[in-house]
Parts: C-alpha cells; structure tokens; sequence
C-alpha cells in the first residue's frame, strides 16, 4: 500500500497555508500501486481513496446529497439528465461535487431512453442512436465516481488521475467508444 509521510507544516502557519502544504504533498502522490485498471484505463477506486483519505484525515467524512422532493440519491432534469451530488467535509471545510450520470460515449443518461443522431463517416449519413435509461446501477457507479472526484478536489488525493480529463474538450462525431486519452477519473495506461 501507498506509504504516507506527511509533510511539516511550519509553526503559526495559517489554516490556508496549511491546506496548500498538504493538497501539494497529497497531490503528488504516485498511486501507482493502488491504481485498478478496466480495459486500457486506470482509476483509483473508492475504497482506496476512502482509505487513503481515513489515513490522512481521521475525522473527514462524506455526504451523498439527496434530492429534497424524492428522497433519492439524484436529482434529474428532464433536458440534462441526471446528476448526483457529493460533499466532502475535512476539518470544517466542506467541498462540494455535482457529477453527471453517462453511458459509455459520455452521453448523459436520463429516467428514459432516448436516442439522437450521430454522425457516421464510413455511412456519410446520420444514424439513430439510443442512450438507454439510467438504472439503480449506472446512479451507484456515479455516485461513487463523484465521491472519489470530490476527494481529489478537496485534498489533492488522487488528483493526476483526473489530470487532462477531457470535459471541456468536444466530442468526436464518430460512435468510438475506445477512449485515447483519460477522461472521467480514468487514466489510458501505456501497456
């Protein structure tokens, strides 16, 4: 398992000063060894991060937000889909992660199917393409995606998987689900 010295932190130094000290230590973590691996993407697993972040700070704890008017752990939007919340709370500062629910081409699942048109270059056509409803499963793989986004926002844990996460980038036009590079908490491996 990943061995952990922590950093001193200088005498008086300030309560921001000593976040920064620590989410630079944290974030330079190499995770190598605790890294689980899905196909050619890596990601640090919730029970590692739990872990890690436990071993760090004794006292943090997690809140998965529910919605108000359902009771459930989402909240869903007609037009956008669904998302889940997440908080994360270390000695008094709470980080705070909403988080998308997807399908495999990074298409927001909804309570119902759905389907849009996709360009195909080999057809030179438009293509139907269906987005299945989200079930119990994909909300649950989401919600444990947040928390684990959320603790690298919060404390740096973990945060070089995320690195180059692609969702500021557009998406390609074509139906290739092979991800090149990381996206979503999930690192390309080199093998």
């Amino acid at each position: 398992k990943i061995q952990i010295n922590l950093p001193v932190i200088p005498e008086g130094a300030t309560d921001n000063e000593r976040r920064t000290i620590m989410f630079n230590y944290l974030s330079s973590l190499d995770l190598t060894e605790v890294l689980e691996k899905r196909d050619k993407l890596s990601y640090l697993s919730w029970a590692n991060c739990l872990e890690l972040l436990y071993k760090v700070y004794p006292t943090a704890s997690y809140r998965v937000v529910k919605n108000p008017n359902t009771g459930l752990p989402f909240f869903s939007d007609p037009a956008t889909g669904i998302f889940v919340y997440t908080e994360v709370t270390i000695e008094g500062h709470t980080t705070e992660c909403f988080l998308p629910c997807i399908d495999y081409r990074n298409k927001p699942m909804k309570l119902q199917p759905y389907t849009y048109q996709q360009w195909n270059y080999k057809t030179s056509s438009y293509e139907d393409k269906t987005v299945e409803a989200a079930t119990s499963f994909d909300i649950n793989k989401t919600i444990w995606r947040a928390l684990v986004k959320n603790v690298a926002i919060a404390t740096g844990i973990g945060l070089n998987v995320f690195q180059g996460e692609a969702d500021d980038i557009p998406e390609k036009q074509n139906d290739d689900h092979q991800n090149n590079g990381q996206q979503n908490g999930y690192q390309k491996n080199n093998n």
